[in-house]
């Protein structure tokens, strides 16, 4: 059984493809290399230090899938593109396509390379917090690269996917570390609680 967590809140994954479109509207108004890079991990489900580091020559334009190494364990994957990340691909492609890496930055302090964590953390903390003081996301929303992780399974477990299809498209060996991605907390099962109370009086 999953261990509800409370407290200081993690990462969250955002709930639909509404909240989806509209952080990445946001995204791309501060850096379009942070947008693209959020919304490729939304749909491919890989991990920021992952993404940062692809390069041109890791990708097959006219593949159907991605094939890269993961960085935490050392694993290849397969990743089945979707048109959105496909788009992307073409699009930072027909752009970009002479840099080394996919998300390469112009700036002279990071020249010639990927995107660093730090700069894509605060361009997308800039992005949400605009977000936030505007009233159109909680305040209490932790958005973050790894977010973009999340979204895909918290969207999918919304949707009724089962927990073990969730696992596998994550890449994840074992349940329990899946269930942690979708924010299972005491406070979220309270909610539901009462979504599904049968309202008979006794």
């Amino acid at each position: 059984m999953a261990v509800m967590k409370t407290g200081a809140r993690k990462t969250d994954g955002l709930e639909s493809v509404e909240l989806v479109q509209l952080v990445v509207t946001a995204i791309t108004s501060v850096c379009p290399i942070s947008a693209h890079l959020w919304l490729m991990g939304v749909e491919t489900g890989l991990r920021g230090v992952d993404l940062r580091d692809l390069a041109w020559d890791d990708i097959d334009l006219r593949s159907n899938v991605l094939r890269i190494r993961q960085s935490k364990t050392s694993e290849p994957v397969l990743v089945s593109l979707t048109d959105t990340a496909r788009s992307i691909l073409e699009k930072r492609h027909a752009m970009k396509g002479d840099q080394v890496y996919v998300f390469q930055v112009d700036s002279n302090r990071s020249k010639g390379g990927p995107i660093s964590r730090s700069k894509a953390a605060a361009n997308i903390k800039q992005a949400v917090d605009g977000l936030k003081y505007r009233g159109l996301l909680p305040f209490d929303l932790v958005i973050s690269m790894h977010s973009s992780r999340k979204t895909l399974p918290t969207i999918m477990y919304a949707d009724g996917v089962d927990i073990g299809t969730i696992a596998v498209t994550l890449g994840h060996k074992d349940t329990q570390h899946t269930l942690k991605y979708l924010n299972l907390t005491q406070k979220r099962a309270n909610e539901v609680r009462q979504a599904y109370s049968t309202g008979i009086k006794a």
